[in-house]
């Protein structure tokens, strides 16, 4: 469940001089009230559409998905975890685990590949699988798309839209915003 904090006061409104502190705490927790129900349908909507990969080709959407929970899994540390965090799995089969990175340094870094590695064996030989010989692709940048960082990131900056689209669009936000000539900025919806 996603809450949403807003900065309202002095922020969203320019509201005369006359008003006390009083009321502006009132109109923050009105504020907050009323639209955390909606932020929160809003952002879960969005939230579900990016899961279940509605933007990709269904391959890549499984293998993104299927790289997400080895990455989750395998508790990565310093540069093996950034390596995975920051490559996509181009194909897997009981011979290869293939990668993109488009990070040069992380792609050959021995660190990073020997601590790969490491985890890798240990997942398979945990699920009694034969363990995959890993290879990291060099790409240019832009190519890799469905990597477990870019991926997180997509879903903060989608639950973040939805989040804005919802305030933007809720009726008590569009009154008081109207009551006291105010605004929002953009930069005080956060959904949590």
């Amino acid at each position: 469940m996603h809450k949403t904090t807003l900065k309202t006061a002095p922020e969203i409104s320019k509201a005369p001089a006359a008003v006390e502190s009083k009321s502006i705490d009132a109109v923050n927790n009105l504020v907050n009230e009323s639209v955390n129900e909606s932020v929160n349908e809003s952002v879960n909507e969005s939230a579900m559409d990016a899961m279940t990969g509605s933007a990709d080709a269904g391959g890549a959407s499984e293998l993104a998905d299927t790289w997400i929970d080895m990455v989750a899994q395998m508790g990565l540390k310093a540069f093996a975890a950034q390596l995975a965090r920051q490559s996509e799995l181009v194909s897997l089969t009981d011979g290869a685990l293939v990668l993109r990175c488009e990070k040069l340094s992380l792609a050959n870094d021995d660190n990073a590949l020997n601590g790969l590695r490491s985890a890798l064996k240990t997942y398979f030989t945990a699920q009694g699988k034969p363990v995959p010989t890993l290879k990291v692709e060099i790409a240019e940048l832009g190519q890799v798309r469905n990597s477990p960082q870019k991926t997180s990131a997509k879903q903060r900056d989608d639950s973040l839209a939805s989040a804005k689209q919802a305030l933007q669009q809720h009726p008590t936000i569009q009154a008081i915003v109207r009551e006291f000539d105010g605004m929002i900025l953009p930069n005080s919806i956060q959904p949590e």
